[in-house]
């Protein structure tokens, strides 16, 4: 071997060879005995040609891309389930005469249809005051929750035991809640949400449909507003 050809392959290195065959991919056709004589390790079965690694590699990622589509197809099958809820609330509700029986039905729909383990209805006084039983000083709400009172969206997760005192009675065991504003910024007041499970509502979580039932609720609601 000459030593300018000793030199090149001393400064040929792995990377070198990889983006070769990345511009090559037909390189192991035109040399097909030369692929038959690669073995890689891969214990425990031993050495494997390129061609069966290729196959596993193949396997492993037609495996993950199915569990991405099941998981495609659970998410759909999820939110078309809970559309559906959405709008079979929103039917109940609309036949209600007065805020009690609108309040009675709502809180019966979302146990039955969404498993929501505890709700409370917070009104406004200054507008719902001698309408229902539910109204409360929202301005002293508002200065509890800081940053977690929602204005235009709901609001997700856990809250300190002074700001769930506000929203549930000191019995009511709550790890995590969802608070939904009533009215464009929550002038109307709130609707709140909990459960026992401290992930249940998640400040991650999609809040497609708590937005859809905050709006249906707001816009019943200014019947009695009046």
């Amino acid at each position: 071997m000459s030593e300018a050809k000793q030199n090149n392959n001393s400064n040929l290195t792995a990377s070198n060879v990889a983006d070769y065959l990345k511009d090559h991919v037909d390189f192991f056709q035109q040399y097909p005995d030369l692929l038959l004589s690669m073995k890689f390790s891969d214990q425990p079965n031993g050495s494997i040609s390129l061609v069966e690694r290729q196959m596993k590699g193949l396997r492993h990622r037609n495996k993950e891309f199915e569990e991405e589509l099941h998981q495609v197809i659970r998410n759909a099958h999820d939110n078309e389930q809970l559309l559906q809820q959405t709008i079979g609330l929103s039917l109940t509700l609309i036949s209600s005469d007065d805020i009690e029986s609108l309040t009675t039905s709502l809180f019966m729909e979302l146990k039955k249809s969404f498993n929501i383990e505890f709700q409370n209805l917070l009104l406004d006084e200054n507008i719902f005051a001698g309408k229902t039983s539910l109204s409360v000083n929202m301005d002293s709400i508002r200065k509890t929750l800081g940053d977690n009172f929602p204005k235009n969206q709901p609001v997700c997760g856990r809250l300190k035991s002074s700001e769930k005192g506000m929203l549930f009675k000191p019995d009511v065991p709550v790890e995590s809640v969802a608070i939904l504003p009533l009215g464009e910024t929550g002038e109307l007041g709130l609707l709140v949400l909990g459960s026992k499970d401290p992930t249940h509502f998640d400040p991650e979580m999609g809040d497609l449909f708590l937005l859809m039932i905050s709006d249906m609720l707001s816009r019943l609601l200014n019947r009695y507003s009046k």
